[in-house]
């Protein structure tokens, strides 16, 4: 019988999807996404899921976002929201009317330079202008709102740090992008990996937890988290028995598996686990492949969450 874990840390679920449509679904359309305005805000969400399967794509034009994310499309529509509560509030930007742009990233680096082009255009056009110099250039907004995760930041942030155009995202934690230097005019709403993981370590260190697991998703956010989470660690005498990550682009399952047998080889009580929605969904299915739960032995809140996620 596979060891018990007596904590399961779960660090930076981004993106849990809703297992239903909500009631407001029904309502959506294509109105929703764009107002006109004195001054435009772009968005970037993750509106729809991918639907490909990369590990059969052959050329770059076949990639495939055909599932709504009630998630991304719910931020989409908080962005919206946001929007007309500024333009409703006279006091607040007196004769100046805030419109929005809001397009589908499907969290896919190459779905989502189009949207940041046509964003980038020439003000009241359709134009991209190629030019020597850009000083007098007006992008027809002047900020973008997003992306989703820290995977799609590398692929736009410089090339919106150009423009010196604030990049506000509500997702992104990589620390990297604190780098004023090669993100200039990324900024964002979220604590960045850092803190996440200065807590996580206070809480072993509270608990006396000193002999542990680190599993991450193959992907810029749980690369550096389990990097950093690692390194810090050993500074407060923290010893990281195993590290794994969890597929992100390829079939997770033997992976997974084969990260579990590692989990009971190293005998720790603790895992900690950096992902993203998408590939902590497939650790979790996995693990309650391999090891049994008794809910009888879990809190009411506990028993809630891990249905909730399985049904996902």
């Amino acid at each position: 019988m596979a060891k018990e874990w007596t904590l399961l840390v779960l660090c930076g679920i981004l993106g849990s999807g809703l297992s239903a449509k909500p009631s407001w679904f029904k309502n959506i359309s294509a109105d929703l996404f764009k107002s006109p305005g004195d001054i435009l805000v772009g968005g970037l969400f993750p509106i729809n899921e991918l639907t490909s399967d990369l590990g059969k794509r052959v050329k770059p034009d076949d990639l495939e976002c055909n599932r709504i994310s009630t998630y991304g499309l719910s931020l989409a529509l908080a962005m919206k929201f946001s929007m007309d509560e500024i333009n409703s509030k006279e006091n607040l930007l007196p004769g100046i009317t805030l419109g929005f742009e809001s397009y589908d990233t499907c969290m896919q680096p190459a779905v989502v330079m189009r949207p940041v082009l046509q964003l980038l255009t020439k003000e009241s056009t359709e134009e991209l202008d190629v030019t020597c110099n850009y000083t007098d250039y007006k992008p027809r907004v002047i900020a973008i709102i997003g992306p989703s995760n820290s995977e799609l930041v590398p692929v736009i942030g410089k090339l919106i740090g150009f423009f010196l155009m604030p990049l506000v995202s509500y997702g992104a934690t990589s620390d990297m992008f604190s780098d004023k230097e090669t993100f200039p005019s990324f900024m964002r709403t979220v604590p960045s990996d850092r803190w996440q993981v200065v807590a996580i370590v206070q809480l072993l260190k509270q608990f006396g937890w000193n002999w542990v697991s680190v599993v991450g998703s193959e992907d810029e956010y749980g690369q550096k988290g389990q990097q950093q989470f690692s390194s810090m660690a050993n500074e407060e005498s923290i010893c990281v028995a195993y590290q794994g990550l969890i597929p992100v682009y390829s079939d997770p399952v033997q992976a997974v598996n084969e990260i579990l047998n590692r989990i009971v080889d190293a005998k720790v009580g603790v895992v900690v686990v950096f992902s993203l929605s998408k590939p902590a969904r497939n650790f979790f299915i996995e693990v309650k492949n391999f090891y049994p739960f008794n809910h009888n032995n879990l809190s009411e809140i506990n028993k809630k969450d891990i249905d909730k996620n399985y049904d996902q």
